[in-house]
């Protein structure tokens, strides 16, 4: 995380691609952000994230802590109608 401009104490998920008109894009996940929870649960890696959102129904939607820099932010992200 530190070559990305972040502290060492950093863990999550850092998002290297998102797609044009996505919902990822729709909700302001960019490129470089790191994704550090979903529904208030900590993820830390890869593998945790895809866990956790096992678990919920996307269609209704999650809300995700997200790192941008030194901004900490929640982004409410639904997928399908």
């Amino acid at each position: 995380m530190q070559q990305l401009g972040y502290d060492d104490d950093v863990k999550g998920v850092v998002v290297i691609d998102v797609e044009p008109l996505s919902p990822a894009r729709r909700a302001g996940i960019q490129v470089r952000d790191v994704i550090v929870s979903v529904q208030d649960r900590s993820v830390e890696d890869v593998g945790g994230f895809r866990d956790v959102l096992k678990e919920y129904n996307l269609k209704e939607g999650v809300c995700q802590g997200v790192r941008t820099g030194t901004m900490r932010r929640f982004v409410f992200l639904q997928v399908g109608e």
